[in-house]
């Protein structure tokens, strides 16, 4: 197909990513701390201060960069080893970008998510996260011009129990039989009761 982008990515046991090969270029993620590209002038390195990313360095010459989070854990500013800034981005409620000033060197973005378009601009989209068993924990949604992000439970079992929009707080509950068969769900203050395949009841409390 003409002018066709693609993407392909690689997790292990944990769900966390490893490899990314976009549009032939291939990424490799050592946990948290680490990307390579193929070179020493393209590698990047993350220094945290617990579980916070404060820090990058790049290239060969190791190149510092100071990140600075708001309270969602996005980053916000950037600074160079002298403490100036070089770099700011301003996010929407659910996640746009509506304001950048400069160029962020990372694509670790709104609420520490990587932000693929930061480099692959024909991707526009946001890494997702998973648990252990490879469940989908947390999801961005473009719905019109907003970018939503939706958090996800699960149980023991890897059923989905919760999904709550973290625009608008509203949030989905399933609750299950011990045959794993869903039995109930509540959006708001609507619950549906479902008695097998062949029934369900709307229920709505004021």
């Amino acid at each position: 197909m003409s002018g066709a982008t693609s993407a392909n990515f690689t997790y292990d046991g944990d769900g966390t990513l490893v490899k990314s090969v976009l549009n032939g270029v291939t990424t490799y993620d050592v946990g948290n701390h680490f990307e390579w590209t193929g070179d020493t002038t393209s590698m990047v390195k993350y220094d945290y201060a617990g579980s916070q990313r404060v820090a990058m360095r790049w290239g060969n010459t190791g190149t510092l960069s100071f990140l600075l989070g708001d309270h969602l854990g996005s980053t916000s500013l950037t600074a160079n080893s002298s403490g100036g800034k070089v770099a700011e981005l301003r996010y929407h409620p659910w996640g746009g970008t509506r304001f950048t000033s400069g160029t962020t060197p990372t694509s670790y973005q709104y609420t520490g998510q990587r932000n693929d378009a930061a480099t692959y601009p024909a991707f526009g989209l946001y890494f997702y996260n998973y648990d252990p068993n490879g469940n989908m924990t947390l999801r961005v949604e473009v719905s019109g011009t907003q970018r939503i992000t939706y958090t996800q439970a699960f149980d023991i079992e890897s059923r989905l129990t919760a999904v709550t929009n973290t625009v608008n707080g509203a949030t989905t509950t399933f609750t299950y039989d011990g045959d794993g068969a869903l039995v109930k769900k509540t959006v708001g203050i609507t619950t549906t009761y479902y008695v097998g395949p062949h029934y369900e009841k709307l229920v709505s409390t004021n």
